[in-house]
């Protein structure tokens, strides 16, 4: 399995040098919701599948940054999904959470609110890592942790056919 990867390379000023480290934020909960089956719960998938009617949840924990990080110190963070499968080509939105949400529990009846689309991006062929810049997303949670409730994908509006199948955790 390959899992999905936020991976977030922080610059920490020390004098005159700059030393820039990259690190892993694990994921802590991930699940697919789907509108079809709105009281099912499928946090034990081992995929994440997004279209026909299903998004997918992914909450990360910034816990690893170390100590004193600020948004300011971020230089970027990426979002690495591997792509398991595609059943129609297409893209896909990443939106923002807004509201609290449990692997084990969620459905699509529970579904917390999300916001605008955050970006849309296309969806590579089946055996490949697509990479999101979703640096601006990670500072705002660095300097808000109580709002990092994490990010939906769905097929992108732009391309609501879109079927794709990510690897889960």
């Amino acid at each position: 399995m390959h899992p999905f990867r936020l991976g977030a390379t922080v610059l920490l000023l020390a004098g005159a040098t700059v030393p820039a480290w990259a690190l892993d934020a694990p994921l802590a909960a991930d699940t697919t919701v789907n509108a079809s089956l709105p009281a099912n719960n499928f946090g034990a998938l081992p995929t994440i599948n997004v279209g026909g009617g299903a998004a997918g949840l992914l909450r990360f924990d910034l816990g690893m940054l170390p100590a004193g990080t600020s948004a300011a110190k971020l230089a970027k963070a990426t979002l690495v999904l591997y792509v398991n499968r595609v059943g129609s080509p297409g893209a896909i939105d990443l939106r923002t959470l807004y509201g609290p949400w449990t692997e084990g529990s969620v459905t699509a009846s529970s579904l917390p609110p999300h916001g605008l689309i955050y970006l849309s991006q296309p969806v590579p062929a089946a055996g490949n890592y697509m990479s999101v810049d979703v640096t601006l997303q990670v500072k705002n949670w660095i300097s808000n942790p109580a709002s990092n409730f994490g990010l939906l994908i769905a097929p992108a509006a732009a391309a609501p056919g879109t079927v794709a199948f990510f690897d889960s955790k």
